[in-house]
């Protein structure tokens, strides 16, 4: 089950990522970079580095490009109530 706020990825690297994850995972997504992720979110670089380090993890890929990539391709999935 997913946490709320974040699609279900289908991913196969046990739960998928959490609430916070899919903020940073968000600001990804829109080309922010960890130092401007960190001032939206009030958390520093490396925080937000380790932060996408445990979404790679949890969607089963290597780079940020890889996690926006899957990130859009199931956007189309979700749907509205």
């Amino acid at each position: 089950m997913a946490q709320a706020g974040c699609p279900s990825f289908g991913q196969r690297h046990g739960p998928g990522p959490g609430s916070r994850e899919c903020e940073v995972l968000y600001w990804v997504v829109k080309g922010r970079t960890n130092r401007d992720i960190g001032g939206i979110l009030g958390g520093s670089p490396a925080t937000v580095k380790k932060q996408l380090e445990h979404v790679f993890a949890k969607l089963g890929v290597e780079t940020r490009t890889a996690a926006a990539g899957l990130a859009m391709s199931r956007v189309g999935q979700l749907k509205v109530r």
